[in-house]
């Protein structure tokens, strides 16, 4: 590169921009009204809406706790709302086995109406008559069947239906804990990509400008095309590492929020 009757190579070049333009293109970012905020804020009611995340700051000082994020994955988890019914089943089967013994006891109630006479003459005393009279009543009976294998067997199969609760709650117990681990790996890869966008805008920030001040120079003719494309080249790949960091950080963002059940601009502290 060429300044004046002086010659510097490119890295010279590039290091003495980027020491001031880094900190030209941070002030300006926060300058603008957090710009991230404004690249990422979206309008469709199915995608990412950032309310009151400020993506510029640390994600981790805005949300709430660690331990909140789980419990709320939790109790919005369709797995465990499932095994909850599960459980719920398996308590009401046990209540059931107690009782099914009633099922051999029944009772029988019965209520004639009105009189009924009946007449009839013996073959030995045609004279005589017989007769035989009903009268209006009410009868009530209780009857009791209950088959042994009931009596003997009801224990056992109790037995058997607690058994099977304890495992659909210890296997409530694994999903919670599969649910948290699930938790911590996605709200940490969420960081992590949050982290990797600030530093590629910032970095896209001092290409930018480092282009704008090639170009002048080129135009110029302190630089030459070789020393251009350079430039050009590390402002193109600052801008590809942008957008793939942004998508990632899209992808994480928005894989938290399905886990969780909840936008995660409503769980700010």
């Amino acid at each position: 590169m060429l300044v004046g009757k002086y010659k510097f190579p490119l890295y010279a070049f590039t290091l003495l921009l980027g020491l001031s333009i880094s900190q030209i293109a941070y002030s300006q970012s926060v300058e603008n009204g957090s710009m991230i905020n404004q690249e990422l804020r979206v309008t469709d009611g199915d995608s990412l809406s950032i309310k009151t995340i400020d993506l510029t700051k640390d994600l981790r000082e805005q949300l709430v706790s660690l331990d909140s994020l789980i419990t709320i994955a939790a109790l919005n988890s369709p797995t465990m709302k499932a095994q909850d019914a599960l459980i719920e089943a398996g308590t009401q089967q046990i209540k059931f086995a107690r009782r099914e013994w009633q099922n051999g006891v029944f009772g029988t109630s019965t209520q004639p109406l009105g009189n009924q006479n009946s007449f009839y003459n013996t073959n030995q005393e045609p004279e005589a008559i017989q007769s035989a009279t009903v009268q209006t009543g009410f009868r009530l009976a209780l009857n009791v069947n209950v088959p042994l294998f009931l009596l003997f067997g009801r224990t056992s199969r109790i037995n058997v239906y607690k058994q099977e609760l304890e495992v659909r709650r210890q296997t409530w117990e694994k999903i919670k804990m599969d649910v948290s681990r699930q938790v911590v790996y996605e709200y940490n890869n969420m960081l992590t990509s949050h982290r990797m966008m600030m530093i590629a805008s910032a970095s896209r920030g001092t290409s930018r400008l480092l282009l704008d001040m090639a170009d002048k120079q080129f135009s110029q003719g302190d630089i030459s095309i070789a020393d251009f494309s350079s430039v050009s080249a590390i402002a193109t790949r600052a801008e590809t590492d942008y957008e793939i960091s942004k998508k990632d950080f899209y992808t994480n963002y928005q894989q938290l929020e399905k886990l969780l059940g909840k936008r995660l601009d409503t769980l700010v502290r």
